[in-house]
């Protein structure tokens, strides 16, 4: 009996080792790193994006924004402030915390539009119960957790800012 088991777990380790070899089982290449301080990193995205007018205002025009971030739609909202000759303005971007929406941001938008400053507030992904364990994990086996991602969508974020 123990010399069956050890054929067969010496048929399964070369057939497994073969096929690892031969590419038939491929791991995608990271595009993200964690830094030796800690630091996240990301290659500098430029999000295809779409923008439809909510609201217009003497001093501000309010879109509604979509954007595909880490393969998921990111759902936002951007002001921009009326500038004379259409005059290129600080940015801020807005992550809404806890159970906060990106609608719940916009007195805060408003407020810094008042001040000279465009805005975008985006409803984050992983809302809810978060599982920092199941996080851990995917970190551990190499994999992009979902707090990695919301970084990204942030990243994301200003740069359709820009």
């Amino acid at each position: 009996m123990k010399r069956l088991f050890a054929a067969v777990f010496a048929i399964a380790s070369v057939t497994i080792t073969v096929i690892l070899l031969s590419g038939c089982v491929t791991r995608q290449a990271q595009d993200w790193a964690v830094t030796s301080e800690g630091l996240l990193e990301y290659p500098k995205c430029t999000p295809v994006y779409q923008l439809t007018t909510l609201e217009t205002a003497d001093n501000y025009t309010l879109y509604k924004v979509t954007f595909t971030s880490r393969g998921t739609e990111i759902s936002g909202l951007m002001r921009m402030p009326v500038t004379p000759d259409r005059k290129l303005v600080p940015g801020v971007v807005l992550l809404p915390g806890a159970t906060v929406t990106k609608e719940g941001e916009q007195r805060l938008a408003k407020y810094l539009c008042g001040l000279g400053y465009a805005s975008i507030a985006i409803d984050q992904r992983n809302l809810g119960v978060v599982d920092i364990q199941g996080d851990l994990q995917m970190f551990l086996n190499g994999e992009e957790p979902r707090e990695h991602k919301m970084v990204h969508d942030a990243l994301a974020a200003a740069a359709v800012l820009r």
